[in-house]
């Protein structure tokens, strides 16, 4: 009998190629072929050609077109910032109401563009393309969509210049995360892209100005760090670590040309692993963690403590996992790391493992490394290919734990108590966030609460959300009301064409529930008389909804509660956006039906004001929910906001479309499902909405439409056990009797009856909403006596 052979062994055999999955970077090269392989400097929107040009260098290994960058020397950047500040003074341009659908544009070609952006990423960090495509362009898409929800500000840092230097890991990420505030401020900024990043930012450039960017408010230069001493009011460098914050003062002369400087430090993380901790699911997430981003990441576990108890064995489960990972090129798909390539920090790594080594740590790596590391890491002239690495037995003076390196080096340290592991994380250099692994969630916890780091991870690592604003950019602002886009120019815009809401072809409108219209069960319609252009009189026929179709309705919104509470605030904010879009797209249909086809600026007003508070509610679905209290020293309170379920909203006759789109947006936003009771003489434009509901990918039974007399419904729904709450938009269009049944009813069955009036409706706050729309959730967690050893 044959010896058995591995799967490699019996590929080899047959002539297959084993492993390598390639991404096509056609597309990419197009890209840049279509643009003459060149890429300049932008000012007021427009490309600059700079006085000297570097040589033209590839995006990696391989067949790439090589892009020649217009280099800004130091001599010139003075001028260029000068036609920046002139450029802008001149212009005087500003997004204002737009900002909400700038942010909302920007988003959507974001996701056109996703492909491009994923490829040029991966190309100029040398990040694998995977991970560029699941990671950072989704979070840009999310960040962008965060912003079309927020209002413009004015602080006081508004009409200042501010200087972006972005990361060479991660310029996506760090250009956007600080041009959408500076935007939304009305701050001018200038990007100065290391000449290794510029494709990444080129590309961001041209996508903003495909989205209609102000002329003036951000610009484009290439150059080194250290050939920009322009005056600017407020420098953010991004991926400054160790001694390259000494490089950073050198370079920029730190003097009065520069108002304030904020760097943000990628120093690594530290990782805590008790004995009362899944070793299989910590070992599997932290090598995971080290590998992503090459180990350049600020939450990369640069230094993992592990109790003594457990340290052997949790030693040798890091050595198998590491030893099945597979490197190789960033645009392998099968590949699980990417070899670090940054020549500079791969030659310091080297010497610190050499160094390591020769005080008696014990070093292993996915790789078989050799006694002389560097003959590995600079196998190919002008590229270094440095491996992850773990280090075991590192003595406590061990430059490993100084934290002035950057890439994958992990070291290993064991510790007997919970004392002595708080010790060990907060002496040292790795304090941008810590991952707490324990099954005992009280030991977590205080474990959390004691170490000195701005994130805590409990059993996970790596973990973040785009609508995390980063605090170290937060400043004060003033928040203002978006106004409407046409508000002030409606009065004297008349519209191109007479039209009529009289129609060759009858309009039947039907109840909406449970995703799709619906004729009411009793087959019974109400008349309903509009007047229109030139005294016309129009009919239209709306449906009279009885007690079986609220039933169905409600029954509908529970199924639907479900489905809504259980989608990710990112997704309900982009069907939330979706509606704004399809709303837009239909904005004459909407102002006819509401205008009853005649000239009616209100009509139009009020479509516009509630195409923009979609867009608000629809930032608002991302926002925090909730807080964590800490009521003495021995217990921590997590507070929880829960949707209710099932809100039932009663309009109003007078502004009904509006009354509708802002309440159920705001409902929407709180996780809630919604049935709407409109009355008879505004329902007709509730309705014509359903339409728009059924082609923006609402779950179904997340919005629904009940029609008929209102009253009856109303007392109808006062019984129900299934509704949470119920929204009046304005009390004086309620009944007595429906008010009396509606009042019954809170008192009863614990309803929450809210009652606004209507004026109050357009200025409706996140804080009241959620006070009326959730429920608070407390979550008592006591602190264990870890520490009394």
């Amino acid at each position: 009998m044959s010896a058995s052979r591995t799967t490699s062994e019996l590929l080899s055999a047959t002539g297959l190629p084993y492993g390598s999955v390639m991404e096509s970077t056609a597309p990419l090269q197009k890209w840049f072929t279509d643009r003459g392989n060149r890429i300049s400097p932008v000012i007021g929107n427009e490309q600059v050609r700079s006085a000297s040009e570097k040589d033209g260098f590839r995006m990696d290994n391989f067949e790439d077109p090589c892009v020649t960058p217009g280099l800004v020397l130091e001599e010139e950047a003075s001028t260029l910032l000068e036609m920046i500040v002139a450029d802008r003074k001149g212009a005087k341009p500003s997004l204002a109401d737009d900002l909400p659908k700038f942010f909302y544009s920007l988003a959507r070609h974001l996701q056109k563009h996703q492909g491009i952006l994923a490829l040029v990423l991966s190309a100029d960090t040398k990040r694998s393309h995977q991970e560029c495509k699941k990671h950072d362009v989704p979070l840009a898409i999310q960040l962008a969509y965060r912003f079309a929800g927020k209002p413009s500000t004015k602080s006081s840092l508004s009409g200042s210049t501010d200087c972006i230097v972005p990361s060479m890991t991660s310029p996506l990420l760090d250009v956007l995360k600080l041009i959408l505030p500076a935007l939304r401020d009305d701050r001018t900024v200038v990007i100065l892209a290391p000449i290794y990043v510029c494709r990444t930012v080129s590309v961001l450039m041209e996508i903003l100005i495909e989205c209609g960017l102000p002329k003036g408010s951000v610009n484009f230069l290439i150059g080194f760090r250290q050939t920009f001493q322009t005056p600017v009011d407020t420098l953010f460098f991004c991926g400054a670590r160790g001694e390259e914050q000494e490089m950073l003062a050198e370079a920029f002369k730190l003097d009065q040309r520069i108002g304030r400087i904020i760097t943000t430090s990628k120093n690594g993380s530290t990782a805590i692993i008790t004995d009362f901790a899944d070793l299989h699911s910590a070992v599997a997430s932290l090598v995971e963690a080290a590998c992503f981003s090459t180990g350049q990441s600020a939450f990369c576990p640069s230094k993992i403590l592990i109790q003594e108890s457990i340290f052997d064995s949790t030693i040798k489960a890091f050595k198998a996992k590491i030893s099945t990972l597979r490197s190789g090129s960033h645009f392998d798909k099968s590949v699980d790391y990417s070899d670090f390539n940054l020549v500079p920090s791969a030659s310091k790594n080297a010497g610190l493992v050499k160094a390591a080594r020769s005080d008696g740590a014990e070093v292993f790596s996915h790789i078989a490394l050799d006694e002389d590391l560097p003959k590995y890491a600079f196998a190919v002239p002008g590229q270094a290919k440095f491996p992850l690495v773990a280090a075991v037995n590192i003595a406590p003076t061990s430059p490993l734990l100084s934290g002035k390196y950057e890439g994958p080096l992990l070291a290993f340290l064991p510790f007997r108590t919970m004392k002595e592991a708080v010790s060990l994380a907060n002496n040292g250099p790795f304090t941008a966030a810590c991952s707490v692994w324990s099954d005992s969630t009280t030991q977590a916890t205080e474990i959390a609460r004691s170490v000195k780091v701005s994130t805590v991870w409990i059993n996970s690592c790596h973990l973040y959300e785009a609508v995390f604003e980063n605090p170290d950019h937060a400043w004060s602002q003033k928040t203002v009301k978006i106004r409407s886009e046409l508000e002030s120019a409606e009065t004297s815009v008349a519209l191109a064409q007479e039209t009529t809401s009289n129609s060759s072809i009858d309009k039947t409108y039907k109840m909406f529930y449970g995703g799709g219209q619906k004729r009411p069960e009793n087959g019974m319609s109400l008349p309903v008389s509009t007047s229109g252009a030139n005294g016309s009189s129009t009919v239209v026929h709306i449906p009279d909804g009885g007690q079986k179709d609220l039933k169905n309705a409600i029954d509908a919104a529970t199924s639907g509660a479900s489905i809504w509470k259980k989608s990710t605030s990112f997704n309900r904010s982009q069907i939330v956006f979706y509606l704004a879009e399809n709303l837009s797209g239909r904005r004459q249909a909407f102002i006819d039906v509401l205008s009853d086809g005649s000239k009616n600026s209100a009509a139009s007003r009020e479509v516009d004001q509630a195409i923009e508070k979609l867009f608000f509610w629809a930032g608002q679905c991302g926002g925090p929910q909730g807080k964590v209290y800490q009521p003495n020293s021995s217990t921590t309170v997590i507070t929880l906001h829960e949707a209710l379920g099932i809100v039932v909203v009663v309009l109003p006759q007078e502004s009904a479309f509006l009354h509708f789109i802002t309440c159920t947006a705001a409902a929407l936003a709180c996780g809630n499902s919604v049935v709407v009771l409109p009355q008879l003489y505004c329902a007709a434009s509730v309705l014509e909405f359903c339409q728009v509901i059924e082609s923006s990918d609402v779950p179904a039974g997340v919005i629904n439409v009940v029609t008929g007399n209102q009253e009856n419904l109303a007392k109808m729904l006062a019984l129900h056990p299934n509704v949470s709450a119920v929204w009046v938009s304005d009390k004086s269009s309620v009944t007595e009797s429906s008010w009396t049944a509606l009042q019954k009813a809170a008192l009863s069955s614990g309803q929450k009856l809210w009652v606004f009036s209507a004026e109050d409706v357009t200025d409706l706050t996140p804080k009241s909403v959620r006070q009326h729309a959730t429920r608070p959730k407390h979550i008592w967690i006591p602190a264990t006596d870890s520490f009394a050893n």
